[in-house]
């Protein structure tokens, strides 16, 4: 892609925007906006999942790696007698396809809940 497209025509303004919104977070279009004193932080919205796009077989490897160290963690402190802090596992990326399973079991729950709390009143 050549950025002189959006002089030449070619190329439109809300393709060009639709690109960048999908640049990796490593590229150096995120790290130039997160060292411009002039914008506001972001707001912390916690940690997020990756997005599929990045998810390589590498980080994929690291983040397991990364889950067992906190099993490991676990471990020791539960053997000094001492209770375990709670260590969250490494953010892995949603589908859709998750998202809507996850809403479906969700549905199902509070059905089941309200037809529990309805059968209580009687």
């Amino acid at each position: 892609m050549d950025l002189l497209d959006l002089w030449r025509g070619t190329l439109s303004i809300r393709r060009a925007l639709v690109l960048i919104d999908h640049l990796p977070a490593t590229s150096h279009y995120v790290a130039a906006l997160a060292e411009d004193p002039d914008l506001p932080p972001p707001p912390d919205t916690g940690p997020s999942s990756p997005r599929l796009t990045e998810w390589t077989p590498e980080v994929r490897v690291l983040a397991d790696l990364v889950d067992r160290i906190g099993a490991l963690i676990r471990v020791q402190i539960s053997q000094s007698q001492r209770r375990p802090p709670e260590i969250r596992p490494y953010p892995r990326p949603v589908t859709a396809a998750q998202r809507s399973a996850r809403r479906a079991r969700r549905e199902e729950h509070d059905a089941l809940v309200s037809r529990v709390k309805n059968r209580r009143r009687r």
